[in-house]
């Protein structure tokens, strides 16, 4: 008789550690999916993230290149614009000389 209620001793032990060892694969089991639905997520941010970063960096350079664009078109423009200044200050000079001094002035030149 000992020995039959010394294997059902052992028989419940086991059982109980085998329900404990099920639990846990279960737990881990939950954990691991959890997991798992974690890091897809922050993946799809990081590439959702990357999709912005890339289209504000174009965006970025377009404005740049417009600045670029725009500073030549002003550079060009003021020194077109200095240029005819230059030209119409001597024009309102010479209008204003009497002839004699202007040809005197030509004469050095």
């Amino acid at each position: 008789m000992f020995f039959f209620v010394q294997i059902k001793l052992t028989n419940d032990s086991f059982q109980q550690e085998k329900d404990k060892y099920n639990q846990m694969v279960l737990k881990f089991q939950r954990e691991m999916t959890e997991l798992q639905a974690a890091l897809y997520e922050e993946g799809q941010n990081r590439t959702r993230l990357q999709m912005e970063l890339d289209a504000k960096d174009s965006e970025n350079e377009q404005l740049q290149a417009r600045m670029a664009l725009q500073n030549s078109d002003t550079a060009s423009v003021n020194s077109s614009g200095q240029d005819a200044e230059d030209d119409g200050m001597l024009g309102n000079a010479s209008r204003s000389l009497p002839r004699a001094v202007l040809i005197g002035l030509s004469a050095l030149f």
